[in-house]
């Protein structure tokens, strides 16, 4: 857990915790984590191999045969903010 404490009144002005086992809507989490993975899969493809919850968005990676993609999604709005995508160019 990060805390941020105003150094004049002792106010804790934001906590930041980071628990796998905290409920999705927790803080300011308007979108569940099924909903962040329905969005993820309409950006890329393949299996979800990868699932994390950082600084209110989620972070998904996901793998087809040739590709693996790196989907970041808000976790207020459900927006993607970020698509990468990896091409596994080895010709074995």
């Amino acid at each position: 857990m990060d805390m941020d404490i105003d150094a004049n009144s002792g106010k804790v002005i934001r906590i930041d915790r980071d628990d796998d086992d905290e409920k999705e809507n927790n803080g300011n989490m308007n979108v569940s984590k099924q909903q962040a993975v329905e969005t993820a899969k309409a950006e890329g493809a393949g299996q979800v191999t990868e699932l994390e919850l950082d600084d209110g968005h989620y972070e998904i990676e996901m793998e087809n045969d040739t590709t693996e993609y790196e989907i970041k999604v808000n976790g207020q709005t459900g927006k993607v903010m970020e698509t990468e995508q990896d091409q596994d160019d080895d010709d074995d």
